[in-house]
């Protein structure tokens, strides 16, 4: 495991992933666009205690790109969860406070 990685137990991961409905009621998300293009998606609330919030997500992030994949449709988001259960690793990229930062995750 990377120094900068979070470490993730599968079960957790799992278990969160598969009551997606619940983990997504836990905070407020909105598309981004600029220039009339989708650029990400915005979680204009997330709720203490949640699973977002326990992978270092905050209210305000704007979600870029998940393991390098920008977040530009809604065909990418979806494609994403579809092959989430194969993730190893998980790497989040987010726009907070004028600053473009990555969450990295390990999951064993």
């Amino acid at each position: 495991m990377d120094g900068n990685s979070i470490l993730i137990k599968r079960k957790f991961f799992d278990a969160n992933i598969k009551d997606f409905e619940k983990a997504w009621k836990s905070a407020a998300v909105v598309k981004v666009n600029e220039s009339e293009l989708m650029n990400g998606y915005l979680l204009s609330k997330v709720q203490e205690d949640s699973v977002l919030q326990s992978l270092g997500l905050k209210q305000n992030d704007i979600i870029k790109k998940i393991n390098d994949i920008k977040l530009d449709n809604y065909e990418q988001a979806f494609k994403l969860y579809k092959n989430i259960k194969e993730l190893k690793s998980l790497s989040i990229q987010i726009y907070r406070d004028n600053r473009l930062l990555e969450l990295m995750y390990e999951i064993e």
